[in-house]
């Protein structure tokens, strides 16, 4: 179970660093910064994969419990 959730984990890092880097390398940021880029660009990536494994996981619970309630109510149909 856990190993599900940090290869998803890391599925939103690897899809948020290179949207990240395409944006950098579009808008011409990594011809003109002098230093460490890829360190920008992972602590950016770092925070918005956080951000959407967090919504994607409530995401996916919610849709869990709306599954469980509607099998409740169809339960509680077939009773009357």
């Amino acid at each position: 179970m856990r190993y599900k959730l940090l290869l998803r984990w890391l599925a939103c890092f690897a899809v948020s660093f290179l949207v990240v880097y395409m944006l950098g390398f579009a808008t011409g940021h990594k011809l003109f910064e002098g230093g460490n880029v890829a360190l920008i660009e992972a602590s950016i990536s770092l925070i918005l994969a956080t951000v959407v494994f967090h919504y994607t996981e409530e995401s996916r619970a919610n849709k869990a419990k709306i599954k469980e309630l509607e099998e409740r109510i169809a339960k509680l149909e077939d009773k009357k």
